[in-house]
């Protein structure tokens, strides 16, 4: 009976260091200048907040894939918020500001996650221009940009191996 319950506790902070890491990686793969310049992402905020969301969705969806999955990605939603708290906290919000703020961007999140599940390039197109562009359709061709190199990442993690990304190891392509 104990070792189940120790067995259990074992995979779930297995889990956690899993996921950290992953979320480590997505965030760093967010960052990098590449969005910020060539594709003519704002440098801003909002705009780190989409890049993060938009790898997060791949991460996501790739888990989805995966048995044991679902763990991480619980993992992965508990990291992001308490990582978008520290945030907004950083930023001079008060503590009755930050549940408002949290649920705002939670909401976002899952926003983007909709309108990126149509994994067909116009569609992603048209989901990058509403959410990263805000609508600015002068944006046309970064976000056609950008949902080629979501696609491509989805292809690209669906290649690797699934306990490798269980215990954190993911990778994206940087070509």
């Amino acid at each position: 009976m104990f070792k189940k319950i120790f067995e259990k506790r074992r995979k779930k902070q297995q889990s956690i260091r899993s996921a950290n890491m992953v979320y480590g990686i997505l965030v760093a793969q967010a960052r990098k200048p590449i969005f910020y310049t060539t594709h003519s992402v704002a440098d801003t905020i909002d705009g780190r907040f989409d890049m993060v969301a938009l790898h997060l969705f791949i991460v996501l969806r790739r888990l989805d894939s995966v048995d044991g999955g679902r763990l991480m990605q619980q993992g992965l939603a508990n990291i992001t918020i308490a990582d978008m708290d520290q945030s907004i906290r950083e930023l001079g919000v008060g503590d009755t500001g930050v549940s408002k703020r949290i649920k705002v961007m939670a909401k976002a999140f899952w926003g983007r996650f909709e309108a990126y599940n149509i994994v067909e390039q116009k569609a992603l197109a048209s989901g990058v221009t509403k959410n990263v562009f805000r609508g600015d359709a002068t944006k046309a061709k970064q976000s056609h940009a950008l949902a080629k190199y979501i696609i491509a990442q989805i292809e690209f993690l669906n290649k690797q191996d699934d306990l490798a990304i269980l215990e954190g190891n993911l990778k994206f392509n940087d070509k």
